[in-house]
């Protein structure tokens, strides 16, 4: 072997990296979600074994409900801001003051809608305060989200990391201390995240208003131009998020809180392998944006998809041969259930991964119609097959039928990318 020949490809290589601004921002952004993968998997560990399965479907019935909230006032109006940021800086200050009159806008409905529960006693089947955390949360939650778009548009990943990090930080360590006290609860799980999205919102605003000068304005006419684009991602993000997790209340619904803390736990762990994806995605639509020509972006997209599917088969597979143990080690025997449900939920992980990829492209090009489609369809037959197989397997139905629907969804939008693709070769 020649060592030297060896020495001098991997100095090449090096080079490369280091000259390449989307790779530096990708590996930035996937050393801070290895890190809040971290954290988010000893605070995991922490709930489950501390509250139980029990408890843990109340905060995942809570976070559930919270999360479709968000997404029904404000999803997908993160993928708008980062593609009108990216496609023209000088937009900021009007972006960011109209998203801060939605903010007002959110507070005041939140502060209506909680009114409205509390004269007809309507709790969701949820205690009153952790009601009032999570009413308080969606606003925080929805315009943090939107300032992140912006962020990530401007190509400010440092600062994108460093809200993620708040967050983690600030949420594992309420959790940590309520937990050394012993007295942790669904109702303080909850609260540690309100507080964290309360400090990583301040952060954002302060740093998107140093970076517009403190100019920003109200501009209906930049925000009526954003509407159809920002309609469309609303529409496909929201039937995304609903494909992610009508599963968590389907269970609910069918099985029961302890059923849902077994089904959540290994649910929220397949999740967090999405990693190595969203790390990736979160920029590629900005970089794709900037790329000269069609040719280009399609180029560049297929050396993506080659990769990621590379690393994400690596990856799958291993976490598949060392789960089982890995759960029942870390969560307890209570969760050996978790385990062959994680282990149902990979293939579908898999094709999730791709599909974000896709879907960057995608948005990218402004071909939006294909992923509303892609998603409705998956999502309706994620429904039916839920009906049926969660009834007659349990959580192992809710796995089978997750995967089977992911695999549905990126099918479709693969379909429609390869005939963009022919159409543009010829």
């Amino acid at each position: 072997m020649n060592f030297r020949k060896v020495k001098d490809g991997t100095g090449a290589a090096f080079d490369k990296i280091r000259k390449n601004d989307f790779i530096k921002n990708v590996l930035r952004v996937l050393i801070n979600g290895g890190y809040l993968y971290v954290l988010t998997f000893i605070n995991s560990v922490l709930i489950a074994r501390t509250i139980g399965p029990k408890g843990q479907g109340i905060v995942s019935y809570a976070n559930t409900l919270g999360g479709m909230a968000v997404h029904l006032i404000g999803g997908g109006l993160d993928l708008a801001d980062r593609y009108y940021v990216a496609r023209n800086k000088n937009d900021l200050p009007g972006i960011l003051g109209n998203t801060m009159a939605l903010f007002g806008l959110y507070m005041a409905a939140g502060g209506l809608f909680f009114l409205v529960t509390f004269a007809f006693n309507v709790t969701f089947d949820i205690s009153g305060f952790l009601l009032i955390l999570l009413i308080a949360r969606v606003p925080l939650e929805t315009i943090g989200l939107q300032m992140q778009g912006m962020l990530l548009g401007l190509t400010e990943v440092s600062l994108y990391n460093r809200s993620k990090r708040i967050t983690g930080f600030l949420y594992s360590m309420f959790v940590f201390i309520f937990w050394i006290s012993g007295v942790i609860s669904p109702v303080l799980v909850l609260l540690s995240a309100f507080i964290a999205y309360l400090a990583s919102f301040g952060m954002m605003l302060f740093a998107l208003c140093k970076r517009c000068a403190i100019r920003m304005n109200l501009n209906a006419g930049l925000f009526r131009s954003m509407l159809p684009y920002g309609f469309k991602s609303y529409i496909g993000v929201l039937f995304n998020y609903f494909l992610l997790r009508s599963d968590v209340l389907m269970v609910d619904y069918f099985m029961g809180k302890y059923q849902t803390g077994l089904y959540s736990t290994a649910s929220s762990l397949a999740n967090i392998l999405l990693t190595l994806t969203s790390s990736v995605a979160l920029l590629l639509t900005t970089r794709l944006i900037e790329l000269p020509s069609e040719e280009a972006r399609f180029k560049f997209e297929n050396r993506i998809i080659c990769t990621v599917s590379v690393l994400m088969a690596f990856v799958v597979l291993a976490v598949t041969v060392f789960s089982g143990w890995a759960i029942q080690v870390f969560y307890g025997m209570q969760y050996k259930d978790s385990a062959f449900v994680f282990r149902v939920l990979m293939p579908g992980i898999f094709c999730w991964g791709l599909n974000s990829i896709i879907s960057s492209y995608l948005a990218a090009v402004n071909q939006l119609n294909i992923t509303i489609v892609a998603s409705a369809a998956a999502f309706f037959f994620n429904l039916v097959l839920n009906y049926y197989l969660i009834r007659r397997f349990g959580i192992v139905g809710a796995g089978i039928a997750s995967s089977l629907a992911y695999l549905t969804d990126v099918a479709i939008r693969g379909i429609y990318y390869f005939k963009l693709y022919k159409g543009c070769k010829k």
